[in-house]
């Protein structure tokens, strides 16, 4: 179930371009996956406090859903791994999921 999770890195970088979606699991300042609910379904909001060192730590599809709608900037799966593609380009595709999201943060912070 863990590997349905960003990274921590990743959870980091979201974390700076405003993600604030009620996510099932946060990470601590140790890099562990963790959650804070008894019932599996509760989500909660963790990168509310901006100084904090607990990240959202959202799904994969989550975060993927995010950066289409803040930034354009889309992320599908092909047979060959996961294609990036911003408006009007073509794909690049990139062996994994992890490495096509942090593409795509990437180019945000270029912009």
């Amino acid at each position: 179930m863990e590997k349905q999770f960003v990274s921590y890195e990743i959870s980091k970088e979201l974390k700076d371009l405003d993600f604030d979606e009620p996510c099932f699991a946060y990470y601590d300042g140790s890099e562990m996956l963790a959650t804070q609910s008894k019932n599996c379904f509760d989500k909660k909001n963790y990168n509310h406090h901006k100084g904090s060192t607990f990240y959202s730590a959202p799904l994969h599809q989550q975060a993927i859903s995010f950066l289409k709608i803040k930034y354009n900037i889309l992320v599908a799966e092909f047979w060959d791994g996961w294609g990036v593609a911003k408006e009007d380009d073509d794909f690049v595709v990139y062996k994994d999921i992890d490495e096509a999201i942090l593409k795509v943060i990437e180019i945000i912070k270029n912009k």
